[in-house]
């Protein structure tokens, strides 16, 4: 709720901007990943918190989701590298040729699935995002 309820706030904050930024300097950078570190908190949004403090630094929503899934690719990456070096000394038998497809395939619809909410952000904005993460919240709280 809490969480849900900042991004609301970045969202209308970011959206009473006449300009947004298309630029970040290191303040900005040390403020995303202390952001970032709030994600550690369970249920928390890594993207999501990352996205909020991108329109809280002045973003545009579309820079921020960029810059937010961009984030994500280094530790995607080196617990890529981490599986297949496991997978190199395991003693069991790999088909490659399944995992290569299966990254191939992983990566396209990343790729795919990362444009069509950039797009969709374009249409709806971040305020659906907000009422299901509120609605969500108290609905958990309920429970």
């Amino acid at each position: 709720i809490v969480f849900g309820m900042l991004l609301g706030f970045a969202a209308y904050l970011n959206s009473r901007k006449k300009l947004t930024r298309n630029s970040i300097n290191f303040t900005d950078i040390a403020f995303v990943g202390i952001m970032q570190a709030i994600a550690l908190i369970p249920g928390t949004s890594r993207s999501g918190i990352t996205i909020t403090a991108g329109l809280l630094i002045g973003l545009s929503k579309q820079m921020a989701t960029k810059f937010a899934f961009l984030l994500s690719i280094p530790v995607i990456s080196l617990s890529a590298i981490l599986m297949l070096l496991d997978l190199f000394g395991s003693a069991q038998s790999i088909d490659w040729s399944l995992l290569i497809i299966g990254f191939i395939v992983s990566t396209l619809s990343s790729y795919y699935t990362v444009v069509f909410f950039i797009r969709l952000l374009d249409v709806i904005g971040l305020m659906p995002f907000v009422v299901y993460r509120l609605v969500l919240g108290v609905v958990l709280l309920a429970i």
